[in-house]
């Protein structure tokens, strides 16, 4: 049986080595997946949006814990479902979840193609890029995307591996050339002026839904 749940913002779902015996998968709200270094840094891995999954790993018994920490960012609501239950869901929709499955592990990568950047400037842009193809939302010119996600200059250091004193001054660099403005925490992104920043003129036709 499919068990719904409602969950407070910043509340902790599971922990870095943690059994998980159950699949939760989101129907509204915004779960943040995130490791600790030795030095007491967070580094954020991912989001996870209405209609994923997670934990990923040990959900399909890739690894016997989960590997992050999961902690919702707003209030969010989950189902809770134990193996049969995810079963009897993947067998009634399973080419959305291929689809969904694939799309995410695009925009994985796209984040791992963040990581790997050599400059900050160039990381804080495919992070840019990798949040807007995932979650953004078209705005009615059609040329800019919102990221209807409230996150901080602390926030977006996270996502990039970087300091919040660095994205700062990058963040500041891009609103000033247009690329990007910040209404109340979200960040809407100018998308041609992102990708002729990055050099990359593909981004547009990736499609995930």
């Amino acid at each position: 049986m499919i068990i719904k749940r409602t969950l407070r913002p910043g509340q902790i779902v599971f922990y870095q080595g943690e059994a998980a015996l159950q699949t939760f998968r989101v129907t509204k709200g915004l779960v943040r997946a995130y490791i600790i270094h030795e030095n007491g840094e967070e580094a954020t891995i991912a989001y996870f949006g209405p209609d994923d999954l997670f934990p990923i790993a040990s959900t399909f018994d890739i690894a016997p814990v989960t590997l992050f920490y999961y902690e919702t960012v707003t209030e969010t609501s989950i189902d809770v479902m134990h193996r049969q239950d995810l079963e009897i869901y993947l067998q009634a929709h399973p080419t959305e979840e291929i689809h969904r499955f694939a799309g995410r592990y695009v925009v994985a990568l796209l984040h791992v193609t963040a990581l790997t950047q050599t400059t900050a400037r160039a990381k804080l842009a495919h992070t840019l890029r990798y949040l807007a193809i995932r979650f953004g939302e078209r705005s009615l010119d059609k040329t800019k995307l919102r990221i209807p996600i409230k996150l901080t200059q602390q926030d977006v250091a996270r996502l990039c591996n970087a300091s919040r004193e660095t994205m700062s001054i990058e963040l500041g660099r891009l609103k000033d050339e247009g690329i990007i403005a910040v209404i109340e925490k979200q960040y809407i992104v100018h998308f041609k002026k992102l990708n002729d920043l990055i050099s990359d003129d593909t981004a547009p036709d990736i499609q995930l839904s």
